[in-house]
This record gives C-alpha cells, structure tokens and sequence, in this order.
C-alpha cells in the first residue's frame, strides 16, 4: 500500500521582492497571478492528524522543522511507493545550501531572448521545488514524463502544475 506525503504551495508575502521575483518569472501565459506560488515544501505525516515533519530549502539553506498544514494556501497528498528511500533522501540533503543563482537566472532567462542568455542551472543549484522533485521521485512518485526530461530543476509554478496533473489523472483512472 502507497504513503502520502503532503507537498505544500505558498505564494508568498505581498510586497517581498524575492517571493515577486520568483512568481513573476515563472508565471505561466494565461495563469492568473493569485495562482501562481513562490515556495514549496513537503510535510511528512505523524499519526497526530494535520502535523507532521517539514522539509524545505529557504534562504539558510535545508531546513527541517515541525509544522503544520494549514500553515500553507495549496496542499496535495501524493503517493510514494518507497517511504523509506524518500526519508533517506532528506536526511542526506542536511547542511545544503541554498541556489540563489538559480532564481536569478530564472529571471534572466524569461527577460533575455534565449540566444542571448542560456542558462547553466542544473542539479548543483538546489531551490525549494528542486527538493521536492528529487524527494518524492527518490520515493518512487510517478513524475510525469514532460517534467522528468526537464534538465533545469522546476519552479515552484512547474511542480504545482505537476502536482495537479496526477491528482487529476489518478481521479480519471
């Protein structure tokens, strides 16, 4: 039988140029601006209801901590088949820092025309959504195939999408 884990979506403080960077540049065409989100994390359940563990990368880097999940706007439950290799992932993921260069050039890439700017990101930029991405595929969450081809960790905006598009596949199954 699959566990679930809680990925959760915040969009952000209303005027933190940070959180408008990162929502401005990911921003899908079409998408309203409520709806896009500026950070994500993942809770892991305890048996005591709506608590659990949260794991997320914030400025200071990895970070774990109790927490709750009605602290976040957007929360989904999402099967993994491997727990125990999700948990692993974790707890090898103590003491990394933050990819700061990684938001910048989220920016320069959605501003710069593409032959002008090619952006270098890969695994060694870790960001938020960067975490929960490689958290729930080491527990054996079926990633959809459009965002495992992606060489450049996702935004938070890509994994909401993701997210969204299993629960809405599983329902129609």
């Amino acid at each position: 039988m699959p566990d679930s884990v809680t990925v959760c979506f915040y969009r952000g403080g209303a005027w933190n140029l940070f959180d408008l960077l990162v929502r401005w540049a990911t921003r899908r065409k079409g998408q309203a601006w409520a709806d896009v989100p500026c950070h994500c994390a993942l809770i892991i359940p305890t048996p005591f209801g709506r608590r659990g563990w949260l794991y997320e990368m914030i400025s200071a880097g990895f970070h774990q901590r109790p927490g709750m999940i009605d602290d976040f706007e957007n929360v989904y439950q999402v099967e993994v088949s491997d727990m125990g290799a999700l948990k692993t992932f974790l707890s090898s993921q103590a003491g990394c820092r933050y990819g700061w260069l990684t938001i910048l050039e989220i920016a320069l890439c959605r501003i710069c025309p593409q032959k002008w700017f090619k952006s270098t990101r890969g695994q060694k930029q870790q960001d938020c959504s960067w975490l929960v991405k490689a958290a729930l595929e080491a527990g054996g969450w079926d990633c959809p195939h459009w965002l495992r081809r992606q060489y450049e960790p996702p935004s938070p905006n890509d994994l909401l999408f993701a997210v969204q598009q299993t629960q809405t596949s599983r329902k129609t199954k």
